[in-house]
């Protein structure tokens, strides 16, 4: 049947209970061998998209999992896993066509709002708003690792000074790998990180891999004598800041941006007081290192689709400013057991770049 299509599909959340850490999630995912699910139709500002790639980001595990419900639930069950695409145009409303787009284009696609939907499926609405077009030199599986890693990291490489001397928490993430290449294409005259990866990072024009089972990175030496400017955190949260406060390895008024909200990218948020607590030490952090020698602290908002952002991302890997980096295992199958592996990847909090399933050829 042309109306139905295969897809990813999640039945009702239930409130879970325990740690984020300790959750099974993954055999909540269902897929079918046969098309079960009717294809999205599309509404004025969207396009339908036949889906190429389909790539996991710590949203997925929060929406999945339940544990953001108050501010990332999806309108209904079942619902489709997944929100960053890559794909091929197959209709598009009147707004498509004012904003250039054809049917056939290659694209990639931001989640449509706050929860991160419909995207592991063989065709996806998206919004006109948030979709660009795919340069031909990018791969299908590397486009769709673009948008929500590869935009934050551009939104975040934009603090970057010509000179800074910059430290990377989490490396080898999905928005950390973007970001390493990113700040020296913004001027830094040095960048490390800390990772296990060190031959994957070296390849990406990192100056420094720090390992972090063996090396503290806040009292060696060599960055003791030629300090840090500018610190981006993609991992450790609270406790990489409290590290950061007395680190002999940052210059006086050292910047520190983290890309972490609520010290966890798995946070969790049911209620307002939640949304409280979540935010609360990025505000008071913000406020006191304002003052003093320390560093200073502010959070990078990353996912802020304005116009012609992601459209910026895509020049930018057309560039060769920066290429998508997948986790070794990746590009993983379209098969229920494959999209399951997908995410136990994802909250592992492990991947070694983007995790992403392939879900058809072009």
């Amino acid at each position: 049947d042309k109306d139905l299509m295969r897809a990813a599909t999640i039945p009702a959340i239930q409130r879970w209970s325990g740690s984020a850490a300790s959750r099974n999630i993954s055999h909540l995912v269902s897929l079918s061998d046969e098309p079960r699910v009717p294809r999205p139709k599309i509404a004025a500002g969207q396009m339908l998209v036949r889906v190429l790639a389909c790539s996991l980001a710590p949203g997925d595990i929060r929406v999945l999992s339940g544990q953001g419900d108050l501010i990332q639930k999806p309108p209904s069950f079942p619902y489709i896993p997944g929100g960053d695409v890559s794909g091929v145009i197959e209709a598009l409303s009147a707004e498509g066509e004012a904003a250039g787009f054809r049917k056939g284009d290659r694209v990639i696609a931001l989640f449509p709002d706050a929860a991160p939907r419909g995207g592991l499926a063989e065709y996806a609405a998206v919004k006109v708003s948030r979709v660009a077009k795919l340069p031909p030199t990018v791969s299908a599986d590397e486009g769709a690792a673009l948008p929500s890693s590869a935009l934050t990291a551009m939104v975040a490489a934009d603090l970057v000074r010509p000179g800074d001397r910059v430290l990377v928490l989490g490396g080898a993430g999905g928005v950390g790998s973007h970001l390493v290449q990113l700040a020296k294409h913004a001027g830094a005259a040095y960048v490390a990180a800390t990772s296990t990866q060190a031959e994957m990072l070296a390849e990406l024009g990192v100056d420094r891999v720090i390992d972090y089972r063996s090396e503290r990175w806040w009292e060696l030496d060599e960055f003791v004598e030629q300090p840090f400017t500018v610190v981006f955190d993609c991992v450790a949260g609270k406790h990489a800041w409290r590290t950061a406060r007395r680190a002999r390895a940052l210059a006086p008024r050292a910047r520190y941006n983290s890309l972490v909200l609520g010290d966890n990218p798995y946070f969790e948020i049911h209620t307002p007081i939640g949304i409280l607590k979540t935010m609360l030490p990025v505000m008071v952090r913000t406020f006191l290192s304002s003052f003093g020698k320390g560093p200073k602290y502010k959070f990078v908002l990353g996912l802020t689709p304005q116009e012609g952002r992601l459209a910026r991302v895509a020049q930018l890997a057309a560039d060769g400013a920066m290429r998508s980096v997948l986790e070794p295992e990746c590009p993983l199958p379209f098969t229920e057991q494959g999209v399951r592996r997908a995410f136990d990847l994802q909250k592992s909090n492990h991947a070694h770049g983007k995790v992403v399933v392939h879900i058809a050829d072009e």
